[in-house]
């Protein structure tokens, strides 16, 4: 009995150390297209420069039979630029360029990716001071700039695209 449990765990390990040799290696070019969304709204009235926006994978990313990224795979986006919301009715702005998604194994890899995001401009208050003299109530309030306009916020649920920035090989973990 001891012989043949011995022989049976042999020809499983024997098998376990060639399951690797089995695994389809493929290359992924550069600009494979990835498709996801912002995970996260971000406001242009609480974001800094070099924070990161979440995103999720909304389709599988297969290549040459092979799955490489994952429906609901993470990653994330850097913000490159902030404006926040000003006087004279001027909105927010936030710009997001590149970032990371993360593989099936884990592995991290380059995005390329660009989106500007703007709050809405408030221009009745640029022509209410410009036709101040006309209008004697409102005139104050468009001279001193004391409207703002609205703050610029990352949309949920868009469906976005981005391409992988750099080639890179990839083997499926077992």
């Amino acid at each position: 009995m001891k012989k043949i449990l011995i022989l049976v765990l042999l020809l499983g390990l024997i098998n376990i150390n060639t399951l690797p040799c089995y695994a389809k290696t493929v290359k992924v070019r550069a600009n494979t297209p990835v498709e996801f969304t912002v995970a996260e709204v971000k406001s242009s009235a609480d974001t800094a420069v070099g924070e990161k926006v979440s995103i999720t994978v909304d389709n599988d990313v297969v290549v040459n039979g092979v799955k490489v990224f994952k429906t609901g795979a993470k990653g994330y986006l850097l913000v490159n630029d902030v404006q926040k919301r000003a006087f004279w009715g001027q909105g927010g702005k936030i710009i997001v360029t590149r970032g990371k998604v993360f593989d099936a194994n884990g592995q991290a890899h380059r995005i390329e990716f660009t989106k500007e995001y703007a709050g809405k401009d408030t221009t009745w208050s640029v022509v209410v001071a410009t036709l101040g003299l006309a209008t004697v109530i409102l005139f104050p309030l468009g001279l001193f700039g004391f409207v703002r306009g609205k703050d610029a916020k990352t949309l949920m649920n868009v469906p976005l695209e981005a391409n992988i920035l750099d080639e890179f090989y990839f083997t499926p973990a077992l």
